[in-house]
């Protein structure tokens, strides 16, 4: 992989600030708001952070990163195509959880991680560099982001309920 572009992480860095300043409520109904817990928007700011690493991901295949990997030129193409739907799946969730439908949105998680567990599973049995413990940290990152969905429909539900 490239190094980081700064461009790239300058956009991110903020993106994360403007998510941590953004309205102190979510709007729940036309006007009624919730104060979102810290689990709350520490799960949108890894939804940001998701969105910024699947764009990067497909911009770095787009530059070529992923052309000596010993992967089969329309299997790269597959990669940048889920790394954008992640990406877009991702940037759903996260800007509809400032809105009264987060608690249904946010289910759109689940297949996003599965989309991540199908990734993982289809990678670490090919012949191709992969990093140590690919295996479990890309399991890791699974439960992650089932773990993001969760936090995110329940606090939603539980500020609809009161």
């Amino acid at each position: 992989m490239a190094s980081a572009d700064p461009q790239l992480t300058t956009m991110a860095s903020s993106m994360i600030a403007a998510l941590i300043d953004a309205a102190p409520s979510v709007t729940q109904t036309k006007g009624e708001t919730m104060k979102p817990s810290i689990a709350y928007r520490a799960c949108q700011i890894a939804a940001a952070a998701l969105v910024v690493n699947y764009v990067a991901t497909v911009r770095n295949i787009a530059l070529g990163d992923f052309d000596h990997v010993g992967l089969a030129l329309p299997m790269v193409r597959m990669e940048a195509v889920g790394n954008g739907l992640s990406a877009i799946g991702w940037a759903v969730v996260l800007g509809v959880s400032f809105t009264s439908q987060a608690a249904a949105w946010s289910k759109l998680a689940y297949p996003l991680a599965g989309m991540l567990l199908f990734d993982v599973l289809t990678t670490w049995p090919l012949d191709m560099p992969l990093p140590p413990g690919f295996l479990w940290w890309g399991s890791a990152g699974v439960a992650a982001q089932v773990l993001i969905g969760l936090t995110l429909e329940r606090g939603a539900r539980a500020a609809a309920q009161t």
